[in-house]
């Protein structure tokens, strides 16, 4: 009997769970023992500058990107998963009344299509929606948030898995995939139960912060500072082109403090990532430090923005960390420049933490992947 849905089996492999974007593809499939969860295969394929041509171009290199790691990687099974993220998929806050909380699910989900529907001002029948409730106790007065994608998006996810050679069986979205690891890890003793969290996954085009509380995401907002703009903001500052923009920004180390302090006999001190710093990494650290602080405050007033309003829905939820992934968040210096800015612990996101089992391996550049692949556990 196959495993999965419906079988008397519980299922002991995830599907592929799939995180795929512009310039980087990460898979990752999980597998369910007597001592947990732990990753069956896991493949991350990155190119700094797939994003560069035409729409067509682009989507055609990412889906050469995933085959070549499907085929490289090992998975089993054919069926995949993705989660959507903004702009796929839009969330909003709202306050349904109680005669729609109490009636069916299927008459709640036309109400919340009519207003969804509003909101993107296209036809109804153009939305697939979804809903879960907000914690009780928000002072705007609003108890669900409300999940919206167009039926367009998930056929283009549908055909980009064709292409790819694997059926897509299940569409979920990015802040549920969180909500799981976070589950996870406050299950494990790492958070407490009305703490808020903040996830901010840095992509190269778009960025996103799902903010939580407890074990429930409440509030999900795009970011307008993403990989793509601190590449654009050193183009401006050093007047070079965009390919030369991104490596010098991958190349990029913050400069060890100690460093300043140097003297002609003092010995070379290490730099980030086992380096040795050079004279060529202190001019590098120089002309592009100031660009990198700038962008890093614009976005830390972003995120401030984002919690100053969560916070004054829940007022009584103590503040908790602010967690980093995707592509944009391996940025050297922006997890400290983050801490510094808004005073609360901001590392990168480690599925480890919620108890997946990977010997040997970090998980936090499949983070979403694996959030995505536990719910196939559920």
């Amino acid at each position: 009997m196959h495993e999965g849905e419906g079988a008397v089996f519980p299922r002991l492999y995830s599907k592929i769970a799939i995180d795929a974007g512009p310039v980087s593809v990460a898979l990752c499939q999980l597998r369910r023992g007597r001592a947990g969860v732990c990753v069956h295969r896991r493949a991350v394929m990155e190119d700094a500058l797939g994003c560069i041509g035409d729409e067509l171009q682009a989507s055609e290199a990412r889906i050469q990107r995933t085959l070549r790691l499907i085929e490289q990687g090992g998975f089993r099974g054919s069926e995949a998963s993705v989660a959507l993220k903004p702009p796929d998929v839009a969330f909003f806050p709202a306050r349904l009344p109680d005669s729609v909380t109490t009636a069916s699910r299927a008459q709640c989900l036309t109400v919340l299509r009519f207003e969804a529907a509003r909101q993107a001002q296209c036809p109804p029948d153009a939305l697939e929606v979804d809903f879960w409730p907000l914690p009780p106790g928000n002072r705007m007065g609003n108890n669900v948030l409300i999940v919206s994608v167009q039926q367009s998006v998930v056929e283009r996810w549908t055909d980009f898995c064709a292409a790819i050679g694997l059926r897509l069986t299940r569409v979920d979205v990015a802040p549920c995939a969180f909500t799981r690891l976070m589950q996870r890890r406050a299950a494990e003793g790492g958070a407490e139960d009305r703490a808020l969290w903040g996830i901010l996954d840095m992509g190269h085009a778009h960025a996103t912060l799902t903010i939580g509380m407890g074990v429930t995401a409440v509030y999900v907002r795009p970011i307008s500072i993403t990989g793509a703009t601190y590449t654009q903001a050193i183009c401006g500052a050093l007047s070079i082109d965009f390919p030369t923009a991104e490596m010098l920004k991958r190349r990029y180390a913050p400069r060890p403090a100690a460093v300043a302090l140097q003297t002609a006999s003092s010995p070379a001190e290490e730099a980030p990532r086992g380096q040795r710093w050079t004279d060529a990494m202190g001019e590098l650290a120089t002309a592009l430090e100031p660009v990198l602080r700038n962008r890093h405050k614009a976005l830390a007033v972003e995120v401030e923005r984002a919690f100053s309003y969560v916070m004054e829905s829940y007022p009584d939820a103590p503040a908790g960390a602010l967690f980093l992934c995707g592509g944009g968040a391996r940025l050297a210096g922006l997890g400290e420049s983050l801490s510094d800015a808004l005073g609360v612990q901001a590392a990168l996101l480690d599925p480890a933490q919620a108890g997946v089992r990977s010997p040997g391996e970090s998980l936090a550049g499949v983070a979403t992947c694996v959030g995505l692949a536990l719910g196939d556990f559920e």
